[in-house]
């Protein structure tokens, strides 16, 4: 049998953020981010990376995110679901 198995490779919220402080988001775009997923992380400290798991828990657990306009919120959901490829 020939294939590759599916790892599911989690991350935690504080090593996302570390992550996206190295993408240069303008300072509102990346404040914003930061509130949502500070409001995740009060629910959960970690997430399945390149998934929609954290865009679900965004609109699930945070105020935040769910005031946002729709444009702002397809802006945070593309960046909550950017792919992730991490060397363990």
């Amino acid at each position: 049998m020939q294939g590759k198995a599916k790892m599911n490779q989690y991350i935690t919220i504080e090593k996302f953020i570390d992550i996206l402080n190295e993408e240069n988001l303008p300072q509102e775009h990346h404040v914003m981010v930061l509130a949502v997923l500070a409001d995740i992380s009060l629910h959960t400290d970690r997430f399945l990376i390149n998934s929609s798991e954290l865009v679900q828990m965004a609109a699930q657990y945070s105020p935040a995110f769910q005031k946002l306009p729709a444009d702002r919120q397809a802006f945070i959901s593309s960046v909550l679901s950017m792919p992730l490829f991490l060397i363990m």
